[in-house]
C-alpha cells in the first residue's frame, strides 16, 4: 500500500483579496467542446445512414452519381454539420483555455481565505481518490473492480458505532448492507483492512478494527 502519508495542512483566515485572481477553466471553451461533440455524433449517424442506404441500393446496380442525386438532402445536411463543426473549431482557437475567476463568478473577488479553502478541499479530493485507487488495487484479487467500488461506497454510509475497546483499539462497526452477498464481500474487505494493522495518526496511536453488525 506504500508509505503512510500524513496530511498536515490547515487553511488560514486571511480575508484580504488576492492580488492575482486565480484562473479557472473557460466555460465558453467547455461549452464549445460539448457542442462540437454533439454535432460529430449527429454527423456520424447521418454518414452511417448514407452508407447503409447505398449498400442497399447497390444491389439494383445504381450508380454513385445517381445515388447522390437521390440523397441530396441528406448530403446537404452532412455538409451543414461539417461547416458548423469547422466554425466551432475556429472559435475554439480564439478562446483561452483558462480565464480569470472574475469573469466567471459575477465579478466576485477571491480572498486569500477562499483560495486556501479551495486548495484544501482539492487536496482532500486527491487524497480520497488515491486511497480509493490503492484499496481497489490491494483487494482486486478477491472480487471484481465493480464489486470493490460498490462495497467501498456503501461502507461509509453504514457506519453505526465507533467505540474504544481495551483502551487501545478503536472499533468501527458497519451496519448490515442488506444482502448476504454484499455482507460477505464487505466482511472479507474489512478482514483485509484489519490485517494491515492500521492505527490512528494522532498522539494516541490507537489500533483500528472494523467489523460487521448483522441484522437478526
Amino acid at each position: 500500500m506504500g508509505p503512510p502519508q500524513i496530511l498536515d495542512y490547515f487553511p488560514g483566515y486571511d480575508i484580504e483579496e488576492l492580488e492575482n485572481q486565480p484562473l479557472v477553466k473557460n466555460p465558453k471553451l467547455l461549452g464549445a467542446k460539448r457542442a462540437k461533440k454533439k454535432l460529430k455524433v449527429e454527423l456520424a449517424k447521418k454518414r452511417k445512414t448514407l452508407v447503409t442506404r447505398f449498400t442497399t441500393k447497390k444491389r439494383n446496380a445504381i450508380s454513385l452519381g445517381e445515388y447522390k442525386q437521390k440523397q441530396a438532402a441528406l448530403i446537404s445536411e452532412m455538409k451543414t454539420l461539417k461547416e458548423r463543426i469547422a466554425q466551432i473549431n475556429q472559435r475554439m482557437k480564439k478562446l483561452p483555455s483558462r480565464i480569470s475567476a472574475l469573469e466567471v463568478y459575477s465579478k466576485k473577488r477571491f480572498s486569500i481565505c477562499d483560495f486556501e479553502k479551495k486548495r484544501f478541499f482539492d487536496l482532500i479530493k486527491i487524497v480520497a481518490h488515491n486511497i480509493e485507487q490503492e484499496m481497489t488495487k490491494a483487494f482486486s484479487s478477491y472480487y471484481t473492480r465493480k464489486d470493490c467500488y460498490q462495497v467501498m461506497r456503501m461502507i461509509p454510509e453504514r457506519t453505526t458505532e465507533v467505540k474504544l475497546v481495551n483502551n487501545d483499539t478503536l472499533l468501527v462497526k458497519i451496519k448490515d448492507l442488506g444482502t448476504d452477498r454484499m455482507n460477505q464481500l464487505a466482511q472479507r474487505f474489512l478482514t483485509e483492512i484489519n490485517n494491515i494493522g492500521g492505527k490512528t495518526l494522532d498522539k494516541f496511536r490507537l489500533k483500528l478494527s472494523f467489523d460487521m453488525e448483522f441484522e437478526e
